[in-house]
Formats: C-alpha cells, structure tokens, sequence
C-alpha cells in the first residue's frame, strides 16, 4: 500500500498549530481594549457578536479535539500492531474518535464514552470564553477641563459681594429662597449637617450633587464641558485636580459678646430691631449696625436671628447676634474632584499638600475676605416678618447633631454640641459662596485655566485572562504530546495500513475474508451472540479479535478464552487459528 500523503500524516501538527497561534495572539492583546467604534458594534449587535464567538471557539475547540483523538487513533493503531485486541474495543476506540454516545455499550465502556464525549467539549468551552467580548472601564489621562482663574482683569466679577443687579439680587444660594410650611424651616437650606457625608445640589445646576462638602471647588460641572475626549468614546467618570480652600470655622459661646440687638422705638406698625456692636476684630470706627424687621416684641418672643462677618486684624470672624463668636481660617489645598457623570455627582476630597508648594488661587486674599462679606450680606438679605430662615435651619442643624448624640445625654446637652452644629453650617455655606464665585468666573467673567482630566471610559476587551491562559494550557499539552508521538512512530511512518476507523478501509480488509468471514457471523448470530462476545460451545470459549500485521490490512484470529491472545503472543498449550481468508496481501 502506498504511504499516505503527507498533509494527512502531520494532520495533528497543523491542527494544534492554528489554535496555538490563536492562544498566543489573545495573550498578546490582553491588554488591549476599545474605547470607540468596536466597543460600539458589541453593545449594538450583542446577538451576532455571541453567533460569531460560538462559531470560532467550536472551530477552535474542535481542532484541540480532533489532535487528541488523532493522537488516540495513531496510538491505539500502534497498540494493534504488538497486540490483538477484542472487537467490543475496538468499537470502543471508534466511539471515542467519533467522539458520541453510544448508549449500545455496557458497563464501564459505556462509562468512558459518557466521560470522554463530556471531556471533548471543554475546549471549546474555554474558548468561549476566551473570545467573548468582555464590557468593562478604561482608565486614561486624556483631555481637559476649564476651572475659575482670578485674575486681574476680572476683579469686577471676583472682588465683589453678591451683585446686585435691577429688582434681583445675583445670589446663587437660591436653595435659600423658599420655606418649608409644614416645618417652618428651610430644609434646603445649604446648613446640613456635615459629620457624615451628605447630598447637596449645587446651586447653579441642581441636576449636579455634591457627595459630601465641596470645599468650594467643582463649579465646572455642569458649566464647562470635556475637551479632546478620545473620538467614540463614553466618559463615565472622571478627575482632576483643583486648587481651594479648605474653611475651618470654630465656635464658641462669648458670654461678654458686644454684638446684640436693639430694639428702635420709633416703628409702629411692625418691630425694627438694630443689631449693633462689635466683633473681636472690628476696627473701632466700624461698628455693625443695621436693621431687622419682625412682627415680634422681643428677641425672646420669636425666633430671629442675625449674624455679621469681620474681616480685619489678619483674623476672620463671624458673630451671631445671641452671643456666639467663630473664628474661620481658610487652608490653601490641593483638590481630587471626582465626577461621575451617570449619577451626575462630584465628590471632592482634600490631598492636604504643603500649602508652600502650591500657587495661591488669589493671593491677595480679597477672594476669602469677599466669601466672608458675602455671608454677612446673606444675612442682611434672609429676612422675615414670620420666621427666621437662617436661624431656623441653625436650630434643625443644631437639633439632628443632639440626635445623633442622644445615647450620650451630658454630651447631647451639652454646648459644644451647638457650637459644632454652627461651625459646621457656617463651613457650609462658605463652601457654597466659594462655589459661586467660581461658577462666576466661569460664566461671567470667562475667566478660566485649562486642568488634565483622569477619565474611566466603557471599554471592551476580548474573552478573560482566565481561560485565554487556559486555552494556552491545553494547546501546550497537546503540543507536547504531538511531539512525543512525532518521535514514537517516527513521523507516523509506522503506523499499520489498517485504519480501524476508516470505513473504507473496514470494508476492503472485510471483503478480503470473504465467504469465511461471513459463515463465521452467520454462526455466531445463530447461537444468539453478537460478533466479539463469548462462545460457549464444546466445552472452549472463544472470542474474536483484531490484530494488524504489517503489509496486511487486518487478520481476525479466533482464539480459545486465556490462551493469551489478548497480549499478542502464543502461550504453550493455549490454542490459536488464523483465519487466513480474512488476512490481505498487499
């Protein structure tokens, strides 16, 4: 018989070659993702991206398989030519090459199909998932944000309290505008409670929420847009970097406080009371003295409240006309603003640097002492007949720290319990006013410096690190076994011509038996046993084999039960028959 071609001889070269390459070219992308227009086809076309993937992985996965079962096939043929074997295995072999279940088998060779066909379906099962395309978020430094600049030549807008414009005043505190009927208070109020983290809209864009304080930095969201953005992409979050001040503000309870109010006899139809005095760092000819109305008789008969600011003396003060006193220092810092632009948040965390390493904002400090001035004018401009706004939210936030602390009664009551409730919302609000003037800048005065951006974009990358080395793995097992194999049957120039599971070459070696081959299964079926089973009869039990010989496609041998045949050698007593007619010379 002539040798087979050599394409099909080093069949399992090539068919263990090409998934390797896949493996090899998937650990080389690992790092690779799409940002754009690739990412964009998989989102649109989920069910023809998975059609694609099931059909590349089963083609991959079945080249691993058909290596291996070509490997069992050289081997088991190899196995033929040193030794017979029993027809039930080598049907047992073909099903497995196959590889399917054949429910026709008992016992343990039933087993090892069922084991065996469950196995063949792992390769391509780790394909799969190492070609499913897999969503995830890229993280990149590209692009930039505009932030507020204080300049010079825009001091009109910076170096100002809140402008008064016509009939309106320009005071981005609108959550300051309304009062809450049912509770007699403003609960929108920029005064929360600020010991634990909390949600507040920003003024100028209430779409956008502050988790947790703002520390006067952010106001570009919602006001400046993203520029040089990778072309395609989707920006889910972001950061940069923004300078500020951090506002620490202390309180504390002056008994002999000099700022008070007045009450003006001269009014008639409602109460004007003049709040008057001085704060700590008050220059002596400027006193605070301006009026307050209210339908009240006394400061104790209903809820007013008024605070004023000083700015002198290098110290920053702010007094509340009840005999409270805070002193507020503001810190230069370095700011990591995060924006997540699903949720549309920003969260805003001090990196506390060397304030000597970074470039004030606005180093003449006019920029703070107008945030100061500006919240002494809120108070002018948060007045009531019926109620105080400001003192009123003062109270609430004064009332949630107590709750906080009510399992600790002398701490609840205590004052400092109340010191720290005003502190906090005096920082608040100074966040809020830095916000503002940063939003201003922005707007009205266009004033602004350009700042890199962080950017966590969606992505997808091919299948997971996971199965792709898993892929590798089994291509490197069988890569290794092809080898030894290559050495073992000498490139499979040793292989028997007899091809068990080659349907063509079944029938020739069949039909070179003849009419011996057919009698002798006539006879078996007679006696009610099929081909390859035992033979009772005479008192000899006999079975019928398979054995390759070179030059030959195949002799069946029917030998006596034990007599050794299963091993491929004759054994002294044992009794053996060829049947010659089933034996072809080539």
């Amino acid at each position: 018989m002539a040798p087979l071609p050599i394409f099909t001889r080093v069949q399992p070269i090539y068919s263990v070659l090409l998934p390797t390459l896949f493996s090899i070219i998937l650990i080389l992308l690992r790092d690779w993702n799409s940002l754009a227009s690739f990412r964009r086809n998989i989102q649109n076309y989920r069910s023809a991206s998975s059609l694609i993937v099931q059909i590349i992985s089963s083609g991959l996965g079945g080249l691993q398989t058909l290596t291996a079962t070509s490997l069992l096939e050289a081997a088991t043929r190899v196995y033929l030519l040193e030794r017979s074997a029993e027809i039930e295995d080598v049907h047992l072999w073909t099903t497995l090459l196959a590889p399917c279940i054949d429910t026709s088998f008992r016992k343990w060779r039933l087993v090892a199909v069922v084991v065996f066909f469950l196995i063949a379906q792992i390769p391509a099962a780790l394909w799969a998932g190492a070609l499913t395309p897999v969503f995830m978020t890229a993280t990149l430094t590209t692009g930039s944000i505009q932030v507020p600049a204080y300049t010079t030549a825009t001091e009109d807008i910076w170096n100002n309290e809140f402008q008064v414009r016509g009939p309106k005043v320009f005071n981005v505190q609108t959550s300051c505008t309304k009062i809450n009927s049912a509770g007699g208070y403003m609960a929108s109020c920029p005064v929360p409670d600020m010991q634990a983290p909390r949600d507040h809209s920003k003024n100028d864009n209430p779409d956008w929420i502050y988790r947790g304080r703002s520390y006067g930095v952010g106001s570009s969201q919602g006001l400046s847009s993203i520029s040089s953005l990778p072309s395609g992409s989707r920006l889910e979050a972001y950061n940069y970097t923004e300078i500020g001040y951090i506002a620490t503000v202390d309180c504390y309870h002056n008994s002999s406080s000099e700022y008070y109010f007045n009450p003006d006899n001269n009014a008639t139809d409602v109460t004007v009371w003049h709040v008057d005095g001085y704060l700590p760092n008050s220059a002596p000819e400027n006193p605070e003295k301006y009026p307050v109305l209210s339908w009240s008789t006394g400061p104790g008969s209903v809820g007013i409240l008024n605070w004023s600011a000083v700015v002198n003396d290098n110290r920053n003060m702010i007094a509340i006309a009840a005999g409270d006193h805070c002193s507020v220092a503001f810190a230069l810092s370095n700011f990591t603003v995060t924006v997540n632009t699903i949720a549309q948040s920003i969260l805003v965390n001090p990196q506390f640097a060397a304030s000597h390493l970074l470039t004030d904002i606005e180093p003449s400090g006019r920029l703070i002492a107008n945030a100061m001035y500006s919240v002494r004018l809120l108070s002018f401009m948060s007045t009531s007949l019926y109620v105080s706004v400001l003192g009123e939210t003062l109270f609430r936030n004064i009332e949630t720290l107590r709750a906080r602390h009510s399992n600790d009664t002398p701490t609840a009551d205590s004052p400092s319990v109340a010191n720290a409730a005003v502190a906090e919302s005096f920082a608040a609000i100074l966040d809020d006013v830095l916000v503002a003037y940063g939003a201003a800048q922005l707007v009205l005065a266009n004033a602004s410096s350009t700042v890199p951006v962080t950017g966590v974009y969606q992505a997808v990358r091919i299948g997971q690190n996971t199965y792709i080395y898993a892929t590798l793995a089994v291509n490197i097992l069988l890569l290794l076994a092809v080898v030894v194999e290559m050495v073992r049957t000498w490139l499979w120039l040793r292989l028997p011509d007899f091809e068990y599971s080659n349907i063509t070459s079944v029938i020739i070696a069949a039909s070179a038996g003849g009419i011996g081959l057919a009698d002798e299964v006539t006879r078996r079926e007679e006696m009610g046993r099929a081909p390859g089973k035992t033979i009772e009869g005479e008192g000899t039990a006999v079975r019928i084999r398979v054995r390759a010989k070179r030059g030959k496609r195949v002799a069946i041998v029917v030998a006596k039960e034990g007599d050794g045949s299963r091993r491929g050698r004759r054994r002294e007593g044992g009794e053996e028959l060829e049947m010659s007619l089933l034996e072809h010379e080539e």
